[in-house]
């Protein structure tokens, strides 16, 4: 079973601002914590035309409705794997995994990011599976409903980064 979603935001920073900010491992640090993810380690490799992200992070299931906490663990661990290539000078395709330790979940993306006059444009085709029989469904429903705050995390994550760089 999966559950699809497509999702996008604008960055209100440029295309050169957006990626050098991807390659900062203190940007996927900051965005990782105000999704209220923990990251153990974070890392990343990055070039003129290609950023590859590594991250190791604990998720507290605190936040889960009752009726599937029996399901989860008080924290599940995450394993975070983000690649973008530039296609051109103002455009960029990504892939990102999310896969847990201990339960059978994990989300998968497929984005891009588009120069759109002084912003970017990030577009995010994520698909979100749970194998637990008979609640999967019901999970991945539920996991898809935390998207727009996590992308409003994500984009508070951005404003912050760019007014320390100040």
């Amino acid at each position: 079973m999966a559950t699809t979603t497509t999702d996008t935001y604008t960055y209100p920073f440029t295309f050169d601002q957006v990626w050098q900010m991807y390659a900062d491992e203190a940007f996927t640090q900051l965005r990782l914590q105000m999704a209220g993810i923990q990251a153990t380690e974070v890392h990343v490799e990055s070039s003129d035309s290609q950023i590859v992200i590594h991250g190791f992070a604990s998720v507290p299931t605190t936040a889960a409705p009752a009726a599937m906490k029996r399901f989860l663990p008080e924290a599940v661990k995450v394993t975070v794997k983000e690649q973008w290539r530039k296609t051109s000078a103002d455009k960029a395709e990504g892939t990102m995994l999310i896969e847990t330790d201990g339960i059978k979940a994990s989300i998968s993306a497929k984005s891009s990011l588009l120069a759109k006059g002084a912003g970017t444009e990030r577009t995010m085709d994520s698909v979100v599976k749970v194998g637990i029989p008979l609640v999967g469904g019901k999970i991945e429903k539920e996991a898809l409903k935390y998207v727009p705050k996590l992308i409003a995390a994500e984009l508070e994550a951005a404003d912050e980064y760019w007014k320390e760089k100040k």
